[in-house]
């Protein structure tokens, strides 16, 4: 099972589009409050409870993660999967930023 599937950012727009996605915004409150996606939650990676927040999730629904550049993003994906997240979990290639270019 691959950890995380890397997406362009038409291929992750598509896929928010789909009902049984959870919409993970692992920037900083600042950041997101300058901007979001919407129905996006915010669970900050540089947060020390990010583990104990994730734990709260549920480990077998499908995931879409995205932060600024795609740096906290791919490290939070890889963190879900250590965790036992198990169900399908995607990544916004070059993170929000990429979404304006």
């Amino acid at each position: 099972m691959e950890p995380f599937f890397n997406l362009s950012k038409h291929e992750f727009i598509s896929k928010t589009e789909h009902p049984n996605i959870i919409l993970l915004d692992v920037r900083n409150p600042d950041e997101f409050q300058e901007g979001h996606l919407e129905n996006a939650i915010l669970v900050p990676f540089e947060n020390p409870d990010f583990i104990s927040m994730m734990s709260d999730f549920d480990s077998s629904a499908n995931y879409l993660v995205y932060c600024r550049s795609g740096n906290r993003g791919a490290k939070a994906c890889l963190m879900m999967r250590s965790m036992g997240f198990h169900g399908e979990i995607s990544h916004l290639d070059q993170g929000y930023e990429g979404l304006k270019s």
